[in-house]
Order: C-alpha cells, then structure tokens, then sequence
C-alpha cells in the first residue's frame, strides 16, 4: 500500500507528471476485458475478483482522477478542486473502498430555456466524483455485455446517427404503427432496493453512492429510497441497466418465450429513456406499453402520459430531433418543426447580443453551424440547409444594423458582405474573405452505415486502427504539425491541452475530412457538447427579402405564410378532375418557372415530405397523392385521393363582406363539413 505521507510535494509533482497515460488505458483495457468475458461467463466471482483488481490499481485511480479534474467543473460541498499536479496525484493515492464515506451533494435547480422544465442537478464532491468514476470503469463492461442490442446513450462507439439508421431500417419492414414512450423522471425515479439487489458491483460502495443525501441553499437534506444523480459518470450506466432487459421482456411476452432479436413486430430501438417500439396493429401497440410500463414498474418508474403515445407510421412522428413518417413506399426522415424552433432561438442569442471581434463571431457561429450540419446531414435536410443560411444571414444584417444605425444597408454590405462565385452574399472579414461564415447548404448529405453490434471490452479494433490513436495520442508522425499549428492549444475551447488531457482530432471545414490541413485538436471534453437543430425553408439571397426574414424571426409564435412558393403549381392541380395522370420533371420546372432544388433528382424522400413548405402541398391539398415516382425517367404518376374534388366559392365569399349573422352561419356549416368528411 503506497502512503502519500511518505512522498514530498516534488515526488508527487514527478510521480503526476511522468505518468504513462498510454499504458495506463491500455493496462485499464485489459482488466475491462477480463470483467466483460467474466459478466459473459456468468462466472460472478471471477467478476467480483475483476472489479477489484480494477478498483485497486493506482493507473486507473490515476485516469479516474485526470477525468474528473480535467473538467475544471463546479466543487461539492467541501469546495476542494484539484488544480496542481501534486493535488491529483494525491487524490490518486488516497482513493481506497475500504472505509469510504461519501459527502452529501450540492444541489442545484436547472431552468430549462426552451421547455422550461426544472432539473435538480446534484453535484458530489470532487473525491466522491472520481469514485464514482473509477467504479464506472469496472461497470461499464458488464453494462456493455449484458445491455440490449439496441440500445445507444452513454454507450462506447454508439451515437444518436445509429439510432437513426436503426430506425430507418425498422420502418421499411412495414410495420404499420410505433410506440414512441419516455420514461416520467427516469433518474429521478429509479428504486435504489432494486439497484442494490440488480446490480454487479461493490453494494457498500454502491450504498455510500446511493444514500450520500444533499444540501440545498445550506439546509441538509437526508437520502430517499430513490433516484440518482444527474451528471455523473456512473449514472448513465445505472440508468441503461436499469431499462436493459426491455427488448426481451417485450419479445417473450409477444411471442412467447422463445427470443428472436429479428422479430419486427415489438422491434424496440432505446436512447436512454426515449423508447422507440414498432408494431403491426394498434392493438399490440397497446400491448408493449402495457408490457414496458409492467417492466418499468418493478424498478420504480413510470411511463409519462404526455411523453407516450401509439402513432401511425403514415401519420409521421418525431424522434430525437428527426420527424419520421411513410408516404407510400418510401420512409421520409428531416428535422423536426420542434428543433427548427430550438436552433433558431439558440442563433438569435448568439448572434444579436455580440459584441466582440467579428473574427471570433465566425469561428463561433460555424462551430455551432458544423456541429447541426454532421447531425443532421444523414436526413433530407436540404430544405433546411438552406434556411438555416437564410436566418444565419438576415441576424447578421440585424446585428450589423444594430452595430451601425446611421449607416446605409449599401454601406453595411459592402463592409461585412461580399458576392461569392455563385452570386451569394457571404460574411467574411473584409481583409481576409477566405474567414467566412460557412454555407450549410453545401454540406453534402450521407447515409449513415450504423456501428456493428461488437463489444468494445471484447472485440479489438484492426491493429492499424489502435496505432493511429495512439500516434494522434502522443503527437507523432504527420500529426506533429496539427499541433504545432495550434501552439498545443483546443480549437473548440482556445485553452491549452495540457499534458494529461485526453485529446481528439476533428474536422475543421466539411469536405476533406482526413487532410491534415483540416484537422485540429480538441479537447476530448469539448467534443460532448449539445447539437441544436432547425427547419427547412426559403432560401433568400436578396437582401431585401433578408429584411423581410428579420422581422418574420422577431415575430412570436412565427405565423405561416399567406402564399405558398408553389402557388402555381397548387392551382395547376386545383384544376385537374382527372383521377389519374402523369408529369414529367419538366413540367413542374415550367410551372413553377424555376428549376426544381437537385434533391428532387436523387431523393424519392424530397418528394414525399409534408408539410408547409413542402412541394408535396401542391397536390396534397387538392385531393392527389403520388401514386409511383420513377427517378430514372423523371416522372411522377398522380392518383385521386377518396375522390376528392375542387370547391368553386364565390368572390364574395372570399374576398367580399357578408352579414354578421351569415358569418357566423357559414363558419358554423364549415366546421360542419370539416368533421363530418375528415377535411
């Protein structure tokens, strides 16, 4: 046993900064891996044996110490942070099971912007935080073994764009509905018998975590019988094995006791408490609440009334910020009305309230922008692509404006402004054009390839593989030169990377991802940041219409447009009485009189959206659905929908003044025809 009295303050100083941190990970992978074949072999005492060896070693303390530290983050309640080298490696040392008791968390009440929802966030000391730690370190591996396979929050080499291909994949083996649930204050809620009695670790460390209790504005408040905390590294692990189990429970009680993984019909899809199950019929919709909510209960939580709901694959639905939805035969994905909202708010309070360089303005605005782009590229986000440039620049004429009330737009323009090749405006310093705030609608979309189902404990990654992180690791090779480039510093947070932080190389433009001369260095902490999202419409380059869009976002709630941008081709179709014809793609282009956007020529799903500001309107509104598409020979067959037929009103009626009495009249027969015909 090492006894930090018997080192001075420069041996420890020695000890901290000479570490092997390469070693240490490699070393800490082995000793997962052994705990992973443990929890595999239902072999519990070589487990418990695994999870202490891992508990008791110093490189692992050391590792559990540098993350929490490195965080820089908010004290506990004793208010110790570990700043200096000494302070963490002292830490490091004194970190043992035996004895150990944990201090009561500081609470805090989290606002919520946009939903205005009330989190209470509690934060442990910053010893109980690196406990926490390194015990989540010998869980992890039994949480990735035994977890279901489709499950992807808080999980090593999963991410939300595998929640989305799983989906997409889901939804084309025609399942007619979906169960979309969310778990009512999943950590808030979760039974600490049940996690005691479930759960493979330490139960005495697991119970010092568990029964630590707060304090809120001075005043001590004793531990439930439930909840865990928010924010730390272990509860994400407990949270997942607390739901894992869902997909077998949900197939066994379908289907018998039989388990098939392929089954589509109660296929279920998890991203920490947001549920995604398909199903054939409404009838075993309500089965898999009924079956989750049955599951749930027995580890003290609830389904949320609001949150969970049995939706029609036609109808469409939103899921992690994607709306999703069947027309026809072809699964639509874009981002969701909701998420336009959430990002348009998140620009405006970036951009308008500004009031630093314009260089650092840009860096911060395609940071933002980049991170919403790599999100939402792997969906038909054309439409939104575009918008998004659109709003982007009608806040920065406004924060221009703001800057300059006595200038001239000629003059603002001319200053922040330039036109690029294809005749769009971009802003860009005026001395050096090629720092510009990028266009999102350059960004070309992909379709994502989701993660194999491996075990990161278990399986190996190609040998070539490992030597690359560890050479982007230790600054070597071609890499040299990145961070040289940087001066060692974060391109993300613009602080130094020091020594014992763990770094990571991102993309600085879209396009040539793997050039060296587009990557950076970032802190590994900087990468798990928030991605906000938004909505497809308009592309505006006139800056007159930019204007225009300025007082549209100031507006609250944004109300629709009175004419839609496929006016002519909607009355086109209010004329048509046949029940069946076609067009070709150049007929809509002479409709329209404009050519149609290069998605509609290698996407089925540009012509399937709906919506309000969807070319699909056209025809929706009158009665037509598209009956077959065929991309190769440009054309769309057109079908009568429920032999609906166009209405001739008369003038007076529309744009004319009748009696108060005959108004109330014919709104009233409106309404009435409205429900009685399902308009």
């Amino acid at each position: 046993m090492i006894i930090v009295d018997n080192f001075d303050d420069i041996n420890l100083e020695s000890l901290w900064n000479s570490a092997d941190w390469g070693r240490f990970e490699d070393e800490l992978l082995q000793m997962q891996r052994a705990i992973a074949l443990a929890t595999k072999n239902n072999d519990r005492d070589a487990l418990r044996l695994a999870q202490k060896i891992l508990t008791s070693d110093l490189g692992a303390k050391m590792l559990a110490v540098r993350r929490v530290a490195e965080n820089c983050s908010t004290p506990g309640v004793d208010g110790v942070q570990w700043i200096t080298p000494v302070e963490r490696m002292k830490a490091a040392l004194s970190l043992k099971d035996k004895g150990y008791r944990a201090l009561p968390m500081k609470m805090f009440i989290l606002r919520s912007q946009f939903s205005k929802k009330e989190r209470h966030i509690k934060i442990p000391t910053y010893y109980d935080r690196a406990m926490q730690t390194l015990h989540a370190y010998a869980l992890s591996p039994v949480g990735e073994t035994m977890g279901d396979p489709r499950s992807f929050a808080f999980r090593k080499n999963r991410s939300t764009q595998d929640v989305h291909a799983y989906i997409m994949s889901a939804l084309k083996k025609n399942a007619s509905y979906v169960v979309k649930a969310d778990v009512k204050s999943c950590y808030e809620s979760i039974n600490h018998k049940w996690l005691l009695a479930n759960i493979p670790m330490d139960t005495f460390v697991l119970r010092e975590f568990l029964k630590a209790g707060h304090i809120f504005v001075g005043e001590f408040f004793p531990p439930e019988d439930h909840g865990i905390s928010l924010g730390v590294s272990i509860s994400p692990i407990l949270g997942n094995m607390a739901l894992d189990g869902m997909q077998r429970e949900i197939f066994e009680r379908l289907h018998g006791l039989r388990y098939d993984d392929e089954y589509r019909d109660g296929y279920l899809i998890r991203f920490a408490d947001d549920i995604f199950v398909t199903a054939y019929t409404s009838d075993r919709a309500q089965r898999i609440i009924e079956i989750i909510d049955h599951f749930i209960q027995q580890r003290g939580m609830r389904l949320s009334p609001e949150k969970t709901a049995i939706i029609s694959v036609h109808q469409g639905f939103d899921f992690l910020s994607h709306h999703y939805a069947r027309n026809d035969n072809a699964i639509t994905a874009r981002p969701s009305d909701a998420a336009v909202m959430k990002m348009e708010l998140s620009l405006r309070e970036l951009i308008l309230p500004f009031r630093g360089s314009q260089k650092v303005l840009i860096d911060k605005l395609n940071k933002k922008l980049q991170g919403w782009a790599t999100y939402h590229r792997i969906t038909d986000a054309s439409q939104a692509f575009r918008h998004i440039d659109v709003v982007v620049k009608a806040l920065l004429l406004q924060l221009c404006q703001q800057l300059h009330p006595n200038w001239k737009l000629k003059k603002i323009i001319k200053h922040y402004f330039f036109l690029d090749h294809r005749g769009s405006y971009v802003y860009a310093l005026s001395d050096k054009k090629d720092v510009r705030v990028m266009r999102i609608s350059d960004v070309v979309l992909t379709e994502h390839i989701p993660s194999e189902k491996v075990n990161p404990y278990l399986d190996k990654p190609p040998q070539r593989k490992r030597e690359t992180l560890r050479d982007i690791h230790n600054v070597v090779g071609k890499y040299k030169a990145i961070w040289h480039r940087q001066n060692g510093m974060c391109y993300y947070c613009g602080t130094p990377i020091l020594i014992d932080q763990k770094k990571s190389l991102v993309p600085m433009r879209q396009g040539k991802v793997h050039d060296v001369k587009n990557l950076a260095y970032i802190h590994v902490r900087c990468e798990q940041s928030d991605v906000e999202f938004l909505e497809s419409e308009d592309q505006i380059e006139a800056f007159e219409n930019i204007s225009t869009t300025i007082k549209k976002l100031t507006r609250k709630p944004m109300k629709p447009k009175g004419t839609s941008k496929f006016e002519p081709l909607r009355e086109y179709f209010h004329k048509k009485t046949e029940a069946m014809f076609s067009l070709r793609f150049e007929d809509f282009q002479s409709l329209l009189g404009k050519p149609l956007c290069p998605s509609s020529f290698k996407s089925s799903g540009y012509w399937y959206q709906t919506g309000r500001g969807h070319l699909s309107e056209a025809w929706l509104s009158n009665g037509y659905k598209i009956k077959r598409l065929n991309l190769r020979n440009k054309s769309v067959v057109f079908a009568r929908v429920h032999n609906n037929w166009p209405v001739k009103i008369p003038d007076v009626f529309l744009h004319g003044r009748v009696p108060q009495n005959a108004k109330a009249e014919l709104e009233s027969f409106f309404n009435y025809l409205m429900e009685k015909y399902g308009i």
